[in-house]
């Protein structure tokens, strides 16, 4: 057997374990069951993926002009989760913009400074360096921009705004240039639909066309007015957004996983569970849970550990695969699939680039300009509540100096001190279950490095033109000039309006 051989062989193997731990994850998920009465569309691929699954004998061994058919719809099945995972993060978007709305009416009662064992003057003279020098470090102590744009990504949706409108969509502009996108109208229209959505769910074009429970449920929620039963109904309904989103993940990578088995003519199901002692057991084992024997409470809870024991036993040899200098195109094209997400339709490739076609950047600077006009229209607490959010999904672009003020003007001139402490508590509790605390103990983050300066972006002084005076606007800072454009030019003269902090306050 040559190196092309053993590394298709791998792939397959890695392809089919993989495609066994998607199709237990789909089974497992408590929205699996109910799907028939939530969006018939997956449903109907849920049904179709079973029929696949347990004809899988009968299907390799079968005539080719089938096997393009079922290659065929598979694509055509993909398509359609995309754009019911589009839907459902559209969904937890505004479900996160009413929750915050939310927490911003509701009074922050003196109890808090119990809670922290603090008095009110102690928590108008904390320093908050630390914890920004924290944050920072945190961000940067990642070698790749790219794990530092998911770092930065955890912290930015609660860091309060303090950015002008211009100053952010200057950012903006600034941070899109990073993207690089293939030099084509429709590639930059796909973009800039997809960074609409980020910015306000309810802009995608197929808002509300699809799981209508959850768009009801999303109406009702923004009309209730007691605490308790709001963040119990938003609680459930982000847990069945979250459950759904899940199920279509691995449905998704299922299908992908799933088309490799069907590239190969000669490939018969005997061929394949030959490749594994374990194989054909697992394949016997999915059929008895899809039959509903009575062992499948026990299958689905047991068989998961022994799928992932096989697939830390197959991975080192499709990885030493992957790195084999010379790799058949049929590899790279199963090594694609295995590596495809549904989640990619909401990725960035930020990387150096050509300059692009007057056209496109025709159609992005259109972006900037609606982006622009829509800032100017908004409400100024709701506005400034998805500023912060579209700052953690742009490419980050700060070096560390300028993502360290950033954080320390969100805590600086704050009318209520109260603020400050549901924003510490929030990064705190970030760096918490990051494991950040626990790297301190053994000295410095062996992963640091110096930021590239030619890939971040630093302005000294101002930090991009930043809000510093007016009234109680909404943005929990304290003003001292009334004509001062804080929000957006609306008028400071009621102090009953409340902050614009973007958490969630329980």
């Amino acid at each position: 057997m040559d190196k092309n051989q053993k590394s298709i062989f791998a792939a397959i193997s890695y392809s089919y374990i993989f495609m066994i731990e998607d199709y237990l994850n789909v089974l497992k998920n408590p929205c699996t069951s109910t799907f028939e009465y939530f969006d018939k569309d997956v449903a109907g691929i849920l049904k179709e993926m079973k029929t696949l699954f347990v004809t899988l004998p009968s299907l390799l061994g079968g005539e080719d002009e089938y096997k393009e058919t079922y290659a065929r719809n598979l694509v055509s099945y993909r398509a359609t989760l995309e754009e019911k995972y589009r839907s459902l993060n559209a969904y937890k978007r505004e479900l996160m913009q009413l929750t915050s709305l939310y927490n911003l009416k509701s009074s922050m009662h003196e109890s808090t400074y119990e809670d922290y064992h603090l008095t009110e003057e102690d928590a108008k003279t904390m320093d908050f360096s630390l914890l920004a020098k924290d944050c920072s470090t945190f961000v940067f102590a990642e070698k790749t921009t790219l794990n530092r744009q998911k770092r930065a990504a955890h912290l930015l949706p609660y860091i309060p705004m303090r950015m002008t409108k211009e100053s952010f969509v200057a950012y903006v502009e600034k941070s899109l240039a990073k993207v690089n996108i293939d030099d084509t109208p429709e590639s930059a229209a796909f973009l800039s639909n997809i960074l609409l959505q980020l910015f306000d769910g309810r802009l995608y074009e197929n808002y509300g066309e699809s799981f209508n429970d959850i768009r009801h449920s999303l109406d009702d929620l923004a009309e209730l007015e007691d605490a308790e039963e709001f963040f119990e109904e938003a609680d459930l309904t982000n847990e069945t957004i979250d459950f759904a989103i899940d199920l279509i993940q691995n449905l998704y990578h299922m299908i992908c996983t799933f088309g490799n088995l069907l590239i190969f003519d000669a490939l018969t199901f005997e061929s394949l569970t030959d490749l594994h002692v374990s194989f054909y057991d697992l394949f016997c084992t999915i059929q008895n849970i899809l039959n509903d024997s009575e062992d499948k409470e026990i299958f689905l809870e047991s068989l998961p550990e022994r799928v992932n024991t096989l697939k830390e036993e197959i991975y080192p040899i499709y990885k030493k695969a992957c790195e084999s200098r010379i790799r058949d195109h049929i590899f790279t094209l199963m090594q694609t699939y295995i590596s495809m997400s549904v989640s990619h339709v909401f990725g960035f490739d930020a990387s150096k680039h050509k300059p692009y076609s007057e056209e496109v950047m025709h159609i992005l600077q259109n972006f900037i300009s609606d982006l622009r006009n829509r800032l100017g229209t908004m409400d100024p607490v709701a506005r400034k509540l998805r500023m912060q959010y579209f700052m953690s999904v742009v490419p980050f672009i700060m070096n560390e100096e300028t993502f360290y003020k950033y954080i320390m003007q969100g805590f600086q001139n704050v009318a209520d001190p109260k603020r400050n402490l549901f924003t510490m508590m929030y990064l705190s509790n970030i760096l918490e279950e990051n494991g950040y605390f626990e790297t301190l103990a053994g000295g410095p983050q062996e992963g640091y490095v110096p930021y590239d300066a030619e890939y971040d972006y630093y302005d000294d002084s101002p930090l991009y033109d930043t809000e510093e005076q007016g009234d109680d606007c909404g943005c929990g800072h304290e003003h001292h000039d009334d004509d001062h454009e804080c929000c957006g030019g609306h008028g400071h003269h009621d102090d009953s309006h409340d902050c614009s902090c973007g958490h969630d306050h329980h």
